[in-house]
């Protein structure tokens, strides 16, 4: 079975509520001309350009989840930092945000395949919607969900039915205080993007902050917050 893969640019809002243009993905069987299954698919985190969906191939997790139904659709957001908006920097774990740019996606995604000649069922035909994701993404499909409960009308027009996901971060405070109890993380660049998003979600409360106060010798000596910033190294790489 072929895939295509179509990449958007799209209208959603930056941390402080600010118009702001994102990018990201939709999945199609070729040639599909009906849809009555979509599926919101958040991905893991990342630290560069180069692994969010509209710069990775069709092998993609988003593209295997379109093998189990030729009338589906399947829609991921690069999320705000990455892709398109690699100038802003990237809110990390502020999932709110992430989940209305994911469903801001999920709009465009509607309004593209309508002027492709591609139909949506509607619900009263068994139009269903899901919400996935793994690790970082996994909390982002938890807001996901939580942004459809919030929204009856917005859950019923897409037919929202549950979520799936799993290995992640859903209690900020929660997740800080494991590790610290542990005394390591796995992924190191993970408390940079940690800082830096939250700095950027909340730039009065953390005005005049140093953000290499909060590291050892060893991560300020690789200047570890800037390694993150610039979004040159992978998560590998770091």
């Amino acid at each position: 079975k072929k895939i295509t893969k179509i990449a958007l640019k799209y209208p959603s809002v930056d941390a402080q509520g600010k118009n702001a243009y994102l990018s990201g993905v939709v999945y199609l069987h070729y040639g599909a001309k009906d849809i009555n299954e979509i599926i919101v698919a958040s991905h893991y985190t990342t630290s560069t350009s180069k692994e969010v969906p509209s710069h990775k191939g069709t092998e993609a997790m988003e593209a295997f989840l379109c093998m189990r139904n030729e009338n589906i659709m399947v829609v991921a957001s690069d999320y705000l930092g990455y892709g398109e908006s690699e100038k802003y920097v990237h809110p990390y774990l502020n999932e709110d945000l992430a989940a209305r740019n994911q469903i801001d996606l999920l709009k465009q995604a509607k309004k593209y395949i309508a002027t492709h000649n591609i139909s949506l069922e509607t619900t009263a035909k068994g139009l269903k919607t899901y919400s996935t994701g793994y690790s970082q993404g996994g909390a982002v499909a938890m807001a996901v969900h939580k942004a459809f409960d919030a929204n009856n009308s917005l859950a019923q027009k897409y037919g929202f039915k549950q979520s799936f996901c799993g290995d992640c971060p859903y209690d900020p405070m929660a997740t800080f205080n494991f590790y610290l109890t542990k005394g390591s993380v796995e992924m190191p660049f993970v408390l940079p993007l940690v800082l830096a998003g939250m700095q950027a979600t909340y730039p009065d409360l953390f005005k005049g902050i140093n953000m290499n106060d909060y590291f050892s010798d060893k991560l300020r000596a690789i200047d570890i917050i800037n390694m993150v910033k610039s979004k040159k190294y992978s998560s590998l790489d770091i």
